[in-house]
Order: structure tokens, then sequence, then C-alpha cells
């Protein structure tokens, strides 16, 4: 059962303000990760859903609409 209220873990909380400066930073590489262009590059998944998990930027999932995919 979850809690209520405005105030979050201190883990939760932690984690949070981790991914956010993270994510702020403009460190963060906008291009597709190998793995995404082997499986572009391998399989023919022009015109075909493909699911994303875990998508962290979303990076991939862009790079997959890009290609019609």
């Amino acid at each position: 059962m979850e809690k209520t209220g405005k105030h979050q873990s201190p883990i939760k909380e932690q984690r949070d303000n981790y991914w956010s400066e993270f994510y702020s930073k403009d460190s963060v590489t906008h291009q597709p990760s190998d793995f995404a262009c082997y499986v572009h590059q391998t399989f023919n998944i022009e015109g075909k859903k493909v699911l994303d998990i875990g998508c962290g930027n979303g990076r991939d999932a862009e790079y997959f609409v890009r290609k019609s995919c």
C-alpha cells in the first residue's frame, strides 16, 4: 500500500534528484545507441511497431520514428 501525502521517501527523492540533474545536462547524447542502429540495419523493421522499453532519454525511440518504424 502506498503512502499518501506530500512527503516522499528520502531514497526516492535522492533518485529523482539524481536523474533530474543527469538529464538536465547538455552532455547527454541524443545519438542513437549502437544497438538501435544494429537492429535497424539487421532486421526488416521499417513500417513495423517497435517498443523501446527502458528508453532513458528516448534517443533510440526517436531514431526508430525517424526511420519509419
